[in-house]
């Protein structure tokens, strides 16, 4: 049986870039698909809120995650355990009827909000409570850090209530 003689393909040198590029690609697409999307855990942490269930919004937070209050009847720093007796102080100080968002805009890992929180207070007299919000995230979507500041009704966007 005779065998072909013949030259075998040459490597190309751009296949190999093509194929590296391709890759790469593939790769951001996948992350994208797999990685928690900041807004939606965002939204998922402020309906736990709202529905001031300590367990659901304690759930969002990393391990070594920090919340800060600038103003309001708790501001401070809250790191670990401390993180569960602010929430826990809120919703005892604010009775949630509602919340609104605003605007949001997520840039990476960092989501910034303005959210509006309808309360009621024992007589069930409504009021509203403008605040921002600044949550940035982890490589898992877990809260690292988070700011929350009181805001005057009338730096609300046009758009606002």
């Amino acid at each position: 049986m005779a065998m072909a003689t013949g030259s075998s393909p040459q490597p190309r040198p751009w296949a190999a870039a093509l194929s590296a590029l391709a890759l790469a690609v593939s790769l951001a697409i996948y992350q994208r698909s797999v990685l928690a999307n900041p807004l939606s855990v965002a939204q998922g942490h402020w309906q736990a809120i709202a529905t001031e269930n300590t367990t659901d919004t304690l759930a969002s937070y990393d391990s070594d995650a920090v919340l800060e209050w600038r103003q309001g009847s708790n501001p401070g720093r809250y790191s670990g355990g401390a993180i569960s007796l602010a929430w826990q102080s809120f919703f005892a100080d604010y009775q949630i009827s509602g919340y609104q968002v605003v605007s949001q805009e997520a840039h990476e890992r960092t989501v910034k909000a303005t959210l509006l929180f309808t309360l009621q207070d024992i007589q069930g007299q409504s009021s509203v409570l403008p605040v921002t919000c600044t949550l940035q995230l982890d490589n898992n979507g877990r809260i690292q850090r988070e700011t929350w500041s009181l805001i005057d009704r009338t730096q609300l966007p046009a758009t606002g209530a």
